[in-house]
């Protein structure tokens, strides 16, 4: 089966691997993107530095779980994905990210919330922001400093709202 045959609309794509970015925050999660339709993926661009549209067949040959929130809004999440294009990319949260990777999520948002909130952000705060904003899920609204991994795990802890239903290796 094809990515594009599952992918639609408002789907949550996680990038699986076992690189220097999972040693440090300890998980298996390296990359998160939001699908725009079938065919496309919105994400952030390290090497850029801003948010943009892809393929979503670059991710044909990775390890990927892809999550759905139930009744996303899929009009809404495209409105949100061409409202941030463009948005910087935070090369400051990778590194405070690898700084701070060993403690509890609660507590490195909190210390990343002394910043006050950013106009550069990180696929995963990204990610988490377009589904919060489409949704107004309230498990969401603290988008700042959350790593891949923090995402993943949110939806995991709200099966009423979010369900995996595609895993490719």
């Amino acid at each position: 089966m094809k990515i594009q045959d599952v992918a639609r609309t408002g789907d949550t794509l996680f990038l699986l691997g076992n690189g220097c970015i999972e040693k440090v925050t300890f998980s298996n999660v390296r990359h998160v993107a939001i699908v725009y339709d079938p065919e496309t993926v919105f994400e952030t661009d390290i090497w850029i530095g801003k948010a943009k549209f892809n393929p979503i067949s670059k991710y044909a040959d990775k390890s990927i779980e892809i999550w759905q929130t139930y009744g996303i809004d899929e009009s809404r999440v495209k409105t949100l994905c061409e409202k941030y294009k463009g948005a910087k990319y935070s090369k400051w949260d990778i590194f405070t990210n690898f700084i701070t990777a060993g403690l509890h999520p609660a507590i490195r948002q909190k210390i990343v919330s002394t910043l006050g909130s950013k106009s550069r952000q990180i696929c995963s705060e990204l990610s988490a922001r377009i589904i919060y904003e489409a949704e107004g899920l309230q498990h969401l609204s603290n988008y700042e400093s959350l790593q891949p991994v923090d995402l993943r795990q949110i939806y995991a802890l709200h099966p009423e709202h979010h369900f995996k239903k595609y895993i490719h290796f």
